[in-house]
């Protein structure tokens, strides 16, 4: 168990910093949890001491908005986390939820365990401020893209974000349902479909499949997001 929990800090940016020694102590105070798909990891109003790691699935973290919609706010894939807020605060309760997409095992370390192992290593808590800042900024620029750009120039580069290789004409893989792509970027999952559609006509983009999404050139898709 120890080699998975070594393993899980690896992957995050607040401990892939560190050396084996003291990676080997932290990973003793790192508790696993598996969750199937569908299971929540934690719901608006439960109370929270933790910092939840992905260590492998995914997980969709959403509000219910007051007609009982679901907003997403947030998609967590291995090597993501949440609850650093509550690093700097006592004993809080969560404000949304967090939903398995698929079969998923979390990596859990306790805030009294953090504490302590910030005062060995200080310089985690700047990663987690600065990874708190990008959140900000990346929360930011979801709400002005939503509120000022046309949904398929939003989707064109929610898209553009999916790509981490060099193919002129890579494949990417839709990281939830495209119900919850309607929900994160603001719009009804039959307008998300039109502009899949639309896409897929101009030659922008490929629907292999329902998560697969091959873009055809890059360069054209991005001009189309301008």
């Amino acid at each position: 168990m120890a080699d998975h929990q070594q393993t899980c800090l690896n992957s995050v940016p607040i401990f892939n910093h560190l050396d084996d020694a003291s990676l080997a102590i932290i990973s003793k105070k790192v508790y696993h949890k598996t969750i199937s798909k569908g299971q929540s990891l934690f719901q608006a109003g439960d109370r929270t001491d933790a910092l939840y790691v992905v260590h492998t699935g995914a997980l969709k973290v959403y509000r219910l908005l007051h007609n009982g919609r679901e907003q997403v706010v947030q998609i967590l894939g291995p090597g993501d986390f949440i609850g650093e807020s509550h690093v700097f605060m006592e004993e809080t309760v969560h404000d949304d939820y967090a939903q398995a997409l698929v079969d998923s095992r979390i990596c859990t370390i306790h805030k009294a365990d953090l504490d302590r192992i910030i005062l060995d290593h200080p310089e985690i808590s700047l990663k987690i401020i600065e990874i708190m800042s990008k959140r900000l900024d990346d929360s930011y620029k979801q709400t002005s893209q939503v509120g000022t750009e046309k949904v398929g120039q939003a989707l064109a580069m929610f898209l553009l974000d999916l790509v981490d290789n060099d193919s002129e004409s890579p494949v990417v893989k839709l990281p939830m349902s495209r119900k919850d792509l309607a929900s994160y970027l603001g719009t009804r999952s039959e307008t998300i479909s039109r502009k899949f559609k639309e896409l897929e006509e101009k030659g922008l983009i490929t629907q292999k499949t329902r998560a697969d999404i091959q873009i055809n050139n890059l360069d054209h898709l991005l001009y189309y997001t301008s």
